[in-house]
């Protein structure tokens, strides 16, 4: 069976045996992931849509939008409450906010995003007891890498990113933590993850990075960074919906 898309022409093969309708809320990178999913070629995919008001025609369907703005992430948190609080989303078995990169940059940012976000599924979980929370970590930045930046750090420079990266680790592990016994996209962590190796982040200064391999500039997911990144986001959604 073909369904197409909301974004684009592409056509795209669903699996009748997942049965999800998820919502996923998100800013640029969120993109990434989801242009991912449309340049999967080989393997079944849900149907992609931006449309969330109404019944679902597909019962494997990943709708999703842009909410709040960057670098004010309470907005987000807001909006979404919001579309939950309407019953825009009232179709939907499965629901995921991803956080911006630009959203954490210090640990004190870090704990007050944390803190405000499980205030916001504990509010959630009790308003809309149907709906399934799934959780996404924060990406991170790519660290300078090579014999300058190297020097840089020997004569005391220190770039600004480490301390961002490890704050948005340290929201990281807190969401790891707390909702261990629940579904995690750790976005992060397979941004800092040679795949086929061993598992182990690759760390600058003690901080995991995303992967230079994985983006042009900086922060965004490149060709390649879209295609893993995607292809873990479809087996993500596939372990969701009870494949």
């Amino acid at each position: 069976m073909h369904a197409s898309s909301g974004i684009g022409s592409a056509l795209f093969m669903t699996d009748p045996s997942v049965q999800l309708r998820m919502f996923f809320g998100h800013q640029s990178v969120g993109a990434d992931l989801v242009q991912g999913l449309h340049e999967i070629a080989d393997e079944p995919v849900p149907q992609i849509t931006e449309e969330f008001r109404g019944e679902p025609a597909a019962d494997w369907l990943l709708a999703h939008r842009r909410v709040g703005r960057n670098e004010a992430p309470k907005t987000k948190l807001a909006e979404f409450e919001s579309l939950l609080a309407s019953g825009a989303l009232r179709h939907f078995d499965t629901v995921m906010l991803k956080f911006c990169y630009v959203d954490v940059r210090t640990e004190e940012q870090a704990n007050d995003l944390f803190q405000a976000y499980d205030e916001f599924v504990e509010r959630a979980r009790h308003n809309h007891p149907s709906v399934r929370i799934a959780h996404c970590t924060i990406p991170l930045r790519r660290l300078p890498s090579g014999p300058y930046a190297f020097l840089r750090r020997m004569l005391g420079h220190r770039h600004p990113e480490i301390d961002a990266n490890r704050a948005r680790e340290q929201f990281n592990h807190r969401m790891r933590a707390q909702y261990r016994n629940e579904p995690i996209f750790d976005l992060a962590r397979l941004e800092a993850t040679q795949p086929h190796l061993s598992g182990t982040p690759v760390r600058q200064s003690q901080v995991p990075s995303l992967l230079a391999q994985y983006t042009d500039d900086g922060g965004h997911l490149n060709a390649r960074g879209r295609s893993v990144m995607g292809k873990a986001f479809l087996q993500f959604m596939r372990m969701l919906g009870g494949r």
